[in-house]
């Protein structure tokens, strides 16, 4: 007999009498101890998976579940834009109302200037200190030098205009110029220019006017640019000095021009041309 035919032999019969000693040690009962050991070392472990198991089931169920939540996030979401363009719309329109009410109440107060309204289409590269473009010209009996008001007080002047559109010089310019007082003291005349903060400065008041922070300023009517008493600012601040000839106040304009969307042209008063 060969080497290799002895091994398969011997481990032949090795197995059967371990597969033997295995089911009579069984039937004997001495395996329960070892088996016992077995589960209670193998039973932890197969809770401990399962748990892993079943929290691993959760979290994909949560994925799961998040996708609608997503998209109604999205869809109220779209409702929040929807309300904010819808409130803006409503503001815009509540503010153009309500500014096309003051202009007619002006208008009405106000007949012999024959008003026509105008929106504000452009502002000049200085915007609040420069020139404003409105949407009225010729073709609505726009001259050039006719004052423009807003509700609130003198705005500006007409400077050049074609058919359908008007470029106003407003008071805050540097390069503008009006006549003015102070209302209630006649002899306290000077001139308004603009400033370039956007405010006013009112020059050449005598010295023997006691001007105080409040007083209101209107255009004086001197020189026939503009009507007479138009309001135009109030004084905050006043400058003197007894080594100069005048003294001179700083103006707060009644018209706020960084706010302006809409204005009135005064077509009924024409301005003396020098």
């Amino acid at each position: 007999m060969s080497s290799s035919l002895r091994q398969l032999v011997v481990w032949l019969a090795l197995t059967l009498t371990v597969a033997a000693l295995t089911l009579y040690a069984g039937q004997r009962g001495w395996l329960d101890t070892p088996r016992d050991l077995i589960s209670n070392v193998v039973a932890p472990m197969q809770g401990r998976a399962s748990q892993v198991g079943e929290a691993m089931s959760g979290v994909t169920g949560g994925w799961t579940d998040v996708r609608p939540l997503r998209d109604e996030n999205a869809r109220l979401r779209d409702q929040v834009d929807d309300l904010v363009r819808e409130n803006i719309r409503l503001r815009a329109s509540d503010l153009e109302n309500r500014e096309l009410r003051e202009q007619l109440h002006y208008a009405e107060a106000n007949p012999g200037f024959s008003l026509v309204g105008a929106q504000i289409i452009g502002f000049d590269q200085s915007a609040i200190t420069g020139y404003a473009t409105i949407d009225r010209g010729g073709d609505a009996g726009i001259e050039d030098g006719m004052p423009v008001l807003a509700t609130a007080g003198l705005a500006g002047r007409v400077v050049s205009h074609t058919r359908r559109t008007s470029s106003v010089l407003l008071i805050t310019h540097p390069s503008s110029s009006v006549n003015a007082y102070i209302l209630g003291m006649v002899g306290a005349t000077g001139v308004v220019n603009g400033m370039p903060d956007g405010r006013l400065l009112l020059r050449y008041l005598p010295p023997s006017e006691r001007v105080t922070p409040g007083s209101v300023v209107v255009t004086s009517g001197l020189g026939g640019a503009f009507p007479r008493n138009l309001p135009i600012g109030r004084v905050v601040q006043v400058e003197s000095r007894e080594v100069d000839m005048f003294q001179q106040a700083i103006v707060e304009p009644l018209v706020d021009i960084r706010r302006l969307l809409t204005v009135l042209v005064a077509r009924g008063f024409v301005p003396i041309k020098n």
